[in-house]
Formats: C-alpha cells, sequence, structure tokens
C-alpha cells in the first residue's frame, strides 16, 4: 500500500513538473512571438478611444470583407463614442449662435453620415445619416456640399468606383482640399476602394492610414444547445495596418498602382514596423448594412428580363453560319468579318 502511495506521488510529481515545463514555454513563446506575427486587437482600442480624425481607406482583394469592416467599426465607434461627437458639434454650434445671433444654427440628430445606410442601432432605428462624395468638400467652389459641423464621421464604400463614374478627368479641389484640412474640422473619413489606381494621386497621398484586409472570418454558434439551426455570433478581420505618410515604401508606391506591388510592398513595410491588426464584432454585421446596394444598377431602365435561347447546332452548314453570325469572335469584329 505505501509502495502505491509513494509510485502515485512520483506519477504526480512527473505530470506537475511537464505541465509547468509546458506552460513555461507556451508563455515564452508569445511573449517572444515577432511583433509582425501577433495580431494587435484594435476592437478594445476602439471602445476606449474614438476613431481620431484623419483618412482612413480600407484595401483588399474583392470579397475581402472591406465593407463589412468599415460597417463593424462605424457601429462600434457610435455605441461608444457617439454621445461624444454629438457633444462637440453642439458646443461649436451652441458658442457660434450665442457670438453672432445671425447663425440660427442647428444641432444635426447625428455625427455618423454615408453613402450607404449603417444600421447603427437597429431596435432604436438608428441609421446613418445620407451624403454622396459630390455632397463633400470645402464649400466656396462649383460642389454644392454640405456643412459639416466638428466631429463628423464619414462612410464612403467603394470609393474607386464612385469618383471614377463621375466623369471627372481629375478629382474636384473642393475635396481635396477638404481631406487636406480635415483635422482642422475634426472629420473622421473612412473609404474603402478596390484600386487605388482608379482615384487621384492627390487621394492616395493624402491617405493618413491604410488597412490592407488579409482575412475574415465568421464564427457561428447555434440557436440552441439542442438546435441544428446556427447563427452568426461573430466576424472577426485581419488587416495590416499602414502608415502611408510614414513609410516612404508606401508612399512611393501609393504615387503609382498598389495593385502589382502589394506581395512585396506588404514585406518591406511589415519590415519597418507596421502592425497586423484584428478586429472583432459580435453579432451579425451583415444585417446592419446593405451588401448588395449596387443591385439598383442592373435594374435602370427595366422593363421586364430578356430571354433569348440559344442558337442549336447541328454542325449543317446554316446552322454553322447561324452560330458562328450569333456568337462572332473578336477578331473578327474588329477586321469587320472572316477573310
Amino acid at each position: 500500500m505505501i509502495v502505491y502511495s509513494g509510485a502515485c506521488i512520483v506519477l504526480i510529481s512527473i505530470a506537475s513538473s511537464a505541465f509547468t515545463v509546458w506552460g513555461a514555454y507556451a508563455i515564452f513563446k508569445a511573449a517572444y512571438k515577432p511583433k509582425q506575427d501577433r495580431p494587435y486587437t484594435f476592437t478594445e482600442q476602439l471602445k476606449e478611444q474614438r476613431m481620431p480624425s484623419g483618412f482612413f481607406v480600407i484595401a483588399g482583394q474583392q470579397g475581402a470583407g472591406k465593407t463589412s469592416l468599415m460597417a463593424a467599426i462605424t457601429i462600434t465607434d457610435y455605441l461608444y463614442h457617439g454621445r461624444e461627437r454629438l457633444d462637440e458639434a453642439r458646443a461649436e454650434i451652441e458658442y457660434m449662435n450665442a457670438i453672432d445671433s445671425s447663425w440660427q444654427l442647428h444641432t444635426p440628430p447625428l455625427a455618423y453620415r454615408g453613402k450607404d445606410a449603417v444600421h447603427l442601432d437597429p431596435r432604436a432605428g438608428v441609421d446613418s445619416l445620407h451624403i454622396d462624395i459630390t455632397r463633400f468638400g470645402l464649400p466656396g467652389g462649383s460642389l454644392d456640399v454640405q456643412h459639416l459641423p466638428p466631429g463628423t464621421f464619414l462612410c464612403f464604400p467603394e470609393l474607386d468606383a464612385d469618383l471614377n463614374c463621375r466623369e471627372w478627368t481629375k478629382t474636384p479641389m473642393e475635396i481635396i482640399d477638404a481631406i487636406k484640412w480635415l483635422r482642422h474640422q475634426d472629420l473622421t473619413i473612412i473609404a474603402d476602394m478596390q484600386s487605388f489606381d482608379r482615384v487621384d494621386a492627390a487621394l492616395r497621398e493624402l491617405t493618413t492610414d491604410l488597412w490592407y484586409v488579409i482575412d475574415r472570418r465568421d464564427r457561428y454558434e447555434r440557436v440552441k444547445w439542442w438546435s441544428k439551426r446556427k447563427k452568426l455570433a461573430s466576424t472577426e478581420w485581419t488587416f495590416i495596418w499602414l502608415k502611408p505618410q510614414q513609410n516612404a515604401v508606401l508612399r512611393d508606391v501609393l504615387r503609382n498602382d498598389l495593385t502589382p506591388h502589394v506581395e512585396k510592398m506588404l514585406r518591406k513595410c511589415l519590415a519597418d514596423g507596421s502592425r497586423i491588426c484584428r478586429f472583432v464584432f459580435e453579432g451579425n454585421i451583415y444585417e446592419r448594412y446593405n451588401s448588395y446596394s449596387g443591385k439598383a444598377y442592373f435594374y435602370r431602365g427595366l422593363e421586364d428580363f430578356y430571354v433569348e435561347s440559344h442558337v442549336p447546332v447541328d454542325y449543317s452548314r446554316a446552322s454553322v453560319e447561324a452560330f458562328s453570325e450569333s456568337n462572332p469572335l473578336t477578331f473578327l469584329k474588329k477586321n469587320g468579318g472572316e477573310k
């Protein structure tokens, strides 16, 4: 019996030592993991401190989660700092009204505006206010711009497509100057883009922060512990936080085209101290904005949906000619027909 107890004590001691060594190794590995390999959690920082003034651009491949990340950050900023932003606007408006009675200014109900609606608080029915890129800029020019109070938070999804389709040879100076001076009015602008080379080089050079999304993961959980049905519980984005105005490598690339140099550029930027970050949103982010807002473009001028049957081909002379006529090749179109 004594021998048996002694053997148990020895085994417990060995197991305890093994767990101690394993725990120490895990702590050591986590503590000394390279900085660029440890994602920095931006979620908690945003809860403590609101988004600063600046021109933030979210980039990444199609479907990477750029617009959903922008919506998640906007909602989080509203939940934790919406009242603070509104108080900032109210204080300045009350001061201007007091110093000059001819102003007669009113405080907007909300500090958040965007091209597409973001459902900031669905239970209370609070959505972001609307603003189009053509209504943003410094007043006094050719654009009919909206006057924005300090602390305003602006969202512009797919900004590269929106600016590109305006038939402007260059971005209007009212927009460029407003971004140059945005810190003086304490404005925060977040835009997402797929391609930097489709926007004016001046906008690329004015980008204060670039978030390049490299991963997005949705986490599902059971509706009930006994149910097979699942619901979206949270979404996590991983992105590289770059500072273009402080990084010579990135600054040089943004003057030209980002797309062909992404992988090489990101490696160099990480070596220069840029951070890999993560952001987590609890709940279903896809219910908080319209991820298919461009659907309306496909229905412009709609009378009914077009239907056409395929031209049958049985390889008779007539069917071959009919197929070739209805499906001409590009080079035949350019050359005016087959030679």
